[in-house]
C-alpha cells in the first residue's frame, strides 16, 4: 500500500484518528484489489466476534455448598454452584469452542461479570443465563428433593431474602401477593402450581396466565444473583 493508502493513527496503543471524507476516498483509490479482499474479510472477522475475547471482570468466589445443596437433586443448571471447569465447558458449548474463555466460576457468571468481546457475545450469554435459570427453577418444582438454600440459615432477614425470588417454595400468601402487584386475582395456590400450564390455566384466564408466566420466568435469574450475593463475595 502506498503513502497515500496508509491508514491514519496515533502513536502505539493510541487511539485511531477519524479521518476526513476526503481523506477516506484517497485511501479507496490507492487500496489494491487483492488487499480490498483482504479488508473485507478482516471487517467480516471482527463482525463475527473477532475481536480480543472475554475476560473477567470483578471475580466472586465459587459456592461450594449452601442450604441442602449436597442433598438437592437437579443441580446441573445451576449455574451459581458451578465451578471453573464447569463453567468453562458451558461457556465452550455456548460459542462452539471459538474462544479461549478466562478462568470463572458459575456465581462470577451470574453476577455478569464478564467483559465480553462484543455486544454480540453479551446478549448471546445474557439470553442464555434467562434460560438456565428458567429450566432450573422448572426443574426444581418436579425435583425429588428441591434446593432449599435456607437449612443452614438462621437469621430471619436472610431466610426471606434468599426465598424472595424463588418460586417453586413460595406458599400460598406469597404467591398471592406476587399477583396482586401484577393486578391479577389471588387464587390460593403455592408458587409450584402457578408454574404448571395446566394449573396456572385452571385458575386464571389465558392473557393472566400469559402474564403471569412470563414474569414468574424472570424471577429465575434474579433469585440466582441473591443466592450469590449471600454466599459468595467479590474478590
Amino acid at each position: 500500500m502506498g503513502a497515500g493508502g496508509s491508514i491514519p493513527i496515533s502513536p502505539a496503543g493510541g487511539k485511531i484518528v477519524e479521518p476526513s471524507e476526503e481523506e477516506i476516498k484517497e485511501m479507496a483509490k490507492n487500496i489494491p484489489p487483492e488487499m480490498l479482499e483482504v479488508l473485507k474479510k478482516v471487517v467480516a472477522a471482527k463482525e463475527a466476534g473477532g475481536g480480543p475475547p472475554a475476560s473477567s471482570g470483578k471475580m466472586w468466589t465459587p459456592i461450594k455448598s449452601l442450604g441442602n445443596s449436597k442433598e438437592a437433586t437437579d443441580m446441573k443448571r445451576a449455574m451459581f454452584m458451578w465451578d471453573e471447569e464447569t463453567a468453562k465447558e458451558a461457556l465452550g458449548q455456548l460459542f462452539e469452542g471459538k474462544k479461549e474463555m478466562p478462568q470463572m466460576n458459575g456465581a462470577t457468571l451470574v453476577m455478569e461479570e464478564v467483559k465480553w468481546a462484543n455486544e454480540e457475545e453479551a446478549k448471546k450469554f445474557g439470553n442464555a443465563l434467562k434460560s438456565c435459570a428458567t429450566a432450573w427453577m422448572w426443574e426444581q418444582k418436579d425435583a425429588d428433593v428441591p434446593f432449599d438454600p435456607t437449612t443452614s440459615v438462621e437469621k430471619k432477614e436472610d431466610k426471606e431474602m434468599l426465598l424472595k425470588h424463588c418460586v417453586y417454595l413460595w406458599d400460598e400468601k406469597t404467591m398471592d401477593a406476587f399477583l396482586e402487584k401484577l393486578g391479577v386475582k389471588k387464587v390460593g395456590k403455592p408458587g409450584k402450581v402457578l408454574m404448571d400450564n395446566s394449573d396456572r390455566l385452571e385458575v386464571l384466564d389465558m392473557d393472566d396466565s400469559d402474564k403471569v408466566l412470563e414474569k414468574l420466568q424472570a424471577e429465575g435469574v434474579l433469585f440466582f444473583k441473591e443466592v450469590v450475593k449471600f454466599a459468595s463475595k467479590p474478590e
